[in-house]
C-alpha cells in the first residue's frame, strides 16, 4: 500500500493526483519505510482498515474516516486489511490563485500542521465525501478540467475543515481515540497471544474495562479480536516464509497449546495451518 504513495510525481507545483484504493488482503510492516511527501496526501476509507504512522503517532482508519497528511510530514503504512477507498495528493500551489497568494494554508490550518490527522464522518457526511472523491476521480481520469477539479477539491477541504473544527473541542474523545490507536499499534508490534488485555491496559495506564470500551467504540472489535488478528497475521507470515513447524509457530505467537492454535487458525481462516501453507507454497494449477 505504501508504494502507491511513493510512485506519485512530486516535481509539478500544480500537481493533483487521485487514485482508487483497492488493496485486498492483510499485511503488516514493522518496521515499515517512512515517506516524506512534498505534497499534501489524502486518503479516505470506504471499507476495511489501515494503521498509519504520521509523525510519531499511530492512527487506525476505517469506514468513513479521512486524513490529509501535510506536505513535509513523515508517515508510513503499518498495517492494512482489505482497504477500499481513495488516495492521492496535491501541491499547495494547485489551489492558490498565484505564487504570492498563500491564503490556502491560512484558511485550512490542518494543511500546515495538524495535531490530530484523523477525521470521523457520520454516515450522511461520509456519503457526501464519497461522492466528492468519486467526482474528482472521474474528472481526473477524463476531461481533467482544472476548474472542476479545484472546485470539488475545495469542497472536500471545506467538509474536512468543518468536521475537524468540531472535533478539536472534544478532548475526551481525542484522548480515548489516541489510546485506542496506541493499543492497536502495540498489538501488531508484539503479536503475542500470551499477553493479556490487562497487560495492555496497564501499559496505557487505564483499566481493562475502559480499554475494552474504547476499542469496541472506535473499531467495532473487541481487544481480544485485535490480539487474535495480529497473532494470526504473524502466523501466516511464518507459515509462508519459513519452514518452522506448527508447534514452533504457535509458541512464537504466545500459544503453547498447538492444538488450540490450529483450532483458532481454522476457525478464523477456514483451513488448518498446514493446509494454508500448502495452498500458498503449492497452489493448484488451472
Amino acid at each position: 500500500m505504501a508504494d502507491l504513495f511513493t510512485r506519485m510525481p512530486l516535481d509539478n507545483r500544480e500537481l493533483f493526483v487521485i487514485r482508487k484504493l483497492n488493496v485486498l488482503g492483510s499485511k503488516k510492516e514493522f518496521p515499515s519505510p517512512l515517506i516524506r511527501s512534498a505534497i499534501h496526501c489524502f486518503f479516505f476509507i470506504i471499507k476495511g482498515e489501515a494503521l498509519i504512522l504520521v509523525g510519531d503517532k499511530s492512527y487506525l482508519f476505517k469506514e468513513n474516516e479521512c486524513a490529509i497528511v501535510p506536505a513535509g510530514q513523515m508517515f508510513s503504512v503499518r498495517y492494512y486489511n482489505d482497504c477500499i477507498g481513495y488516495m492521492g495528493g496535491f501541491h499547495t500551489d494547485f489551489l492558490n490563485v498565484d505564487s504570492e497568494n498563500n491564503n490556502l494554508l491560512r484558511t485550512f490550518g490542518f494543511l500546515r500542521r495538524w495535531s490530530d490527522h484523523k477525521v470521523f464522518f457520520d454516515q450522511a457526511h461520509g456519503n457526501y465525501v464519497r461522492y466528492i472523491f468519486e467526482r474528482l476521480c472521474v474528472e481526473n481520469e477524463g476531461k481533467k478540467s482544472k476548474h472542476v477539479i479545484k472546485a470539488y477539491l475545495t469542497a472536500l477541504l471545506v467538509e474536512i475543515d468543518e468536521v475537524y473544527r468540531k472535533s478539536t473541542d472534544l478532548e475526551d474523545i481525542e484522548v480515548d481515540n489516541r489510546l485506542c490507536n496506541d493499543f492497536v499499534e502495540m498489538v501488531f508490534e508484539q503479536a503475542d497471544q500470551s499477553l493479556s488485555i490487562a497487560y495492555y491496559a496497564e501499559k496505557l495506564n487505564i483499566t481493562p474495562a475502559h480499554l475494552h470500551k474504547i476499542v469496541k467504540r472506535f473499531t467495532g472489535k473487541t481487544p481480544l479480536s485485535w490480539i487474535n488478528e495480529a497473532v494470526l497475521l504473524e502466523a501466516k507470515v511464518m507459515l509462508c516464509h519459513t519452514d518452522m513447524s506448527v508447534n514452533d509457530i504457535a509458541g512464537k505467537v504466545g500459544l503453547q497449546d498447538a492444538s488450540y492454535f490450529s483450532r483458532l487458525f481454522k476457525k478464523q481462516v477456514g483451513m488448518t495451518p498446514i493446509a494454508f501453507r500448502n495452498e500458498v507454497k503449492y497452489p493448484k494449477k488451472g
